[in-house]
């Protein structure tokens, strides 16, 4: 009985997930952040902004290209990357790459910081909190802790 249950629940929120095209979902404007672990910080981890913008989506393939933009804030001075990125969306399981192309712009970070043009794996689902808007949660090739992820949302 708790399987039957367990698999009516997926299915419909497979369902709600497409009462938008996946299309309309990627290329929604996405935000949110990453927390990676840091002996550099005092908090021992460090937070950047992150925003995925200017997809276009080829439904097709389930392949899109779009930018990701991310913002470092140290001591008060904002440090930006950007890159133009390539990305797929398994329809099956609702999984999500992005893996960086080229690079837009990379401030230089101080005291001997660097950015990392890492590939991205997400999992996409419904904001319970928020309906009709939807999350990405995962985590970039370089995070290696549970308690190190990378969140975007619609809302």
């Amino acid at each position: 009985m708790k399987l039957v249950a367990v698999v009516l629940v997926f299915l419909l929120s497979a369902g709600q997930l497409f009462s938008q095209t996946i299309e309309d979902v990627m290329e929604s404007y996405w935000s949110g952040a990453s927390r990676a672990r840091s002996e550099a910080t005092e908090s021992g981890y460090f937070y950047c902004s992150q925003y995925l913008y200017d997809v276009e989506y080829n439904s097709y393939d389930d392949t899109f290209e779009g930018t990701l933009k991310t913002v470092f804030n140290l001591d008060g001075t904002d440090y930006i990357s950007k890159w133009t990125v390539s990305g797929s969306v398994n329809t099956t399981d609702f999984s999500v790459t992005i893996r960086p192309l080229y690079m837009l712009r990379e401030d230089e970070l101080p005291g001997g910081l660097y950015w990392i043009g890492d590939n991205v794996y997400l999992q996409l689902y419904n904001d319970a909190d928020h309906e009709g808007y939807f999350l990405m949660s995962g985590q970039s090739s370089s995070m290696e802790y549970s308690d190190e992820t990378f969140e975007l949302g619609t809302y």
